[in-house]
């Protein structure tokens, strides 16, 4: 359930926050540092643990998406 949160957190600042007029992606960062700093009161360590290995997981998944896609232009570079 942790994890769940951890990622829908992120959307559901951005929506309000430009539904407002304000910046989505500072609220995000706001939400984001919010639960960061409150998460020890509210899960156990299991479970931030859980969620470092899932955060890494899609980091992982990101970054080699973006190197891939790199990868991917370097013919047209050559050429």
């Amino acid at each position: 359930m942790s994890t769940v949160a951890s990622f829908v957190v992120p959307f559901l600042a951005w929506i309000p926050a430009e539904e407002l007029g304000a910046s989505g992606a500072l609220a995000t960062v706001v939400a984001g540092l919010v639960t960061g700093h409150q998460s020890p009161r509210f899960l156990a360590a299991r479970d931030r643990l859980a969620e470092t290995v899932n955060w890494e997981t899609v980091a992982f998944l990101l970054e080699s998406g973006i190197f891939l896609l790199m990868g991917l232009q370097l013919k047209t570079l050559v050429d």
